[in-house]
């Protein structure tokens, strides 16, 4: 049984690289294997601003990301300083640079590089998308 990583880098809005990265993480579990996390990173972290709507009529990524979590158990974690650098925090942050709310859904989280270089060392592949 082999563990994996996925890197989320591609924007929600300008490629299928966030539905791809899906279907590939119900692969992994599928085939029997394991998925530690997925880490955003760059402008992947907008998938989880909550200032961001989907059209209507349309399910939100940050939506299909969530259930897809919550079905197979793995973790969603954002780039602390790319989110940041993009407006988008969580309370804790939030109160830290006294902004006017938590732009974070749930239940994405915010973390640091450290956080995707323990992934590195933890899984047997990391797959980017």
């Amino acid at each position: 049984m082999a563990s994996f990583t996925l890197l989320v880098t591609q924007s929600p809005f300008q490629t299928d690289a966030h539905l791809q990265a899906m279907d590939f993480a119900r692969a992994i579990y599928r085939s029997g294997h394991c998925l530690n996390r997925v880490f955003f990173y760059q402008d992947a972290v907008l998938c989880a601003n909550t200032r961001i709507q989907a059209p209507q009529g349309q399910a939100g990524i940050a939506d299909a990301w969530a259930q897809c979590a919550g079905e197979y158990g793995f973790p969603l974690q954002l780039c602390i300083a790319n989110a940041i650098r993009r407006g988008m925090v969580n309370e804790q942050e939030n109160e830290r640079y006294q902004l006017d709310g938590a732009t974070v859904v749930e239940p994405f989280e915010l973390c640091g590089l450290g956080e995707m270089a323990e992934a590195v060392s933890q899984s047997d592949r990391v797959v980017q998308f």
